[in-house]
């Protein structure tokens, strides 16, 4: 008995790509847990009651103080100093998630398939949001050619990403209006929602996994909960042996890797799942003063630590200096780098200064 390509698309292949993405996602929760560790609490859960009603009874002695603070904390943040990036980045993840789960067309092929479907939204109105995706998608398309802040080392990704992502939506909104033979339509339209799901654990798109990771399990200042979670490196490093060519024009590029490796999950996981949205820039007072893309934290992570990633340590005294540069005259580490999705990128610069510094190449201050 044949089978025709709509009903292997339907059914196997349809199976096989969920259950694939299901696993991959376990496989990077997994990873993210395994890379990290808890940091010990040592308050008791008294203390914390104690604590909070304090805080309570003092924030509702001075409620106009505290909506003046509110006010400045939320203007300081990225929500306040760059919002048509904020907004249109969370209505376009807004469609995203309502189209993976609420389409109608979705949840018969879920009835019909699984046997199981959510509540579906009306068809005109996830007609109006797609179109308002697809827009958003050409902004951001038109954005990363035009301005220089956008303009990464990676671009390529970066434009495939919003074009496969964009994909299923207009290949959705042509089936919905019946152009074109309907049955190719439908078949490129599922083609690419799995090229998007398999995306969505292979590269940068899976900032919309790491993200509930990232902001709310680790520990930072910014973050949108007291994380109770730390990196950890991959292997102690005891002692390093002294680098064979710290004063000469050669690199220990051995040394390098050892040091790479160290923190390797890490890093891997960071520069996997940053974004390159550059939200991050205006979190940066070099960045604001200069409006030199140089400064924005997103390219020196690039341009420095992810450097080093990418050609794995092979890198001549000359590229170590240039990094020095970035690392040092163009950061002061002063930890306030605002990551939407929660990467610590304080933490990459000051490896990377660590490296710089292992081949005798550091900023000297008169």
């Amino acid at each position: 008995m044949s089978i025709s390509l709509y009903e292997f698309l339907r059914g196997p292949l349809l199976s096989a790509v969920f259950i694939l993405t299901v696993v991959l996602h376990i496989y990077r929760i997994f990873q993210f847990f395994n890379a990290t560790t808890r940091l010990p609490d040592k308050r008791t859960k008294i203390r914390q009651a104690k604590n909070f009603l304090q805080r309570l009874r003092t924030s509702m002695r001075s409620i106009p103080t505290g909506i003046h603070e509110i006010r400045i904390g939320f203007h300081n943040t990225i929500f306040g100093m760059n919002p048509v990036a904020v907004w249109t980045t969370a209505v376009y993840h807004l469609v995203i998630f309502l189209a993976l789960f609420f389409v109608e067309g979705h949840n018969v092929l879920l009835d019909i398939s699984w046997g199981m479907s959510l509540p579906s939204l009306p068809e005109k109105f996830m007609n109006i949001l797609t179109i308002i995706m697809l827009g958003i998608s050409i902004f951001y398309l038109i954005r990363r050619i035009l301005v220089r802040k956008f303009h990464f080392p990676v671009i390529v990704k970066d434009y495939m990403a919003i074009i496969i992502t964009a994909g299923p939506f207009a290949t959705g909104l042509i089936a919905y209006q019946q152009w074109f033979d309907y049955h190719v339509v439908i078949i490129c339209h599922m083609l690419s929602g799995m090229l998007f799901f398999l995306m969505l654990t292979f590269t940068k798109m899976g900032h919309l996994i790491f993200f509930v990771f990232g902001r709310f399990y680790l520990d930072g200042e910014l973050n949108l909960a007291k994380g109770r979670r730390v990196w950890k490196p991959d292997f102690q490093i005891k002692e390093l042996p002294t680098p064979s060519a710290s004063n000469g024009d050669d690199v220990d590029t051995g040394y390098i890797l050892n040091m790479l490796d160290q923190k390797k999950t890490q890093m891997k996981v960071m520069m996997t799942f940053c974004s390159r949205c550059s939200n991050c820039a205006e979190s940066c007072f070099m960045y604001a003063n200069t409006g030199d893309p140089s400064f924005i934290p997103a390219h020196k992570v690039f341009n420095s630590i992810g450097k080093l990633y990418r050609k794995k340590g092979n890198v001549s005294r000359q590229e170590l200096r240039e990094m020095a540069d970035i690392v040092w005259n163009k950061c002061v580490l002063c930890e306030r780098c605002y990551c939407p999705v929660g990467i610590k990128i304080p933490d990459m610069i000051a490896h990377a200064r660590a490296i710089c510094r292992s081949q005798g190449v550091y900023k000297i201050y008169e």
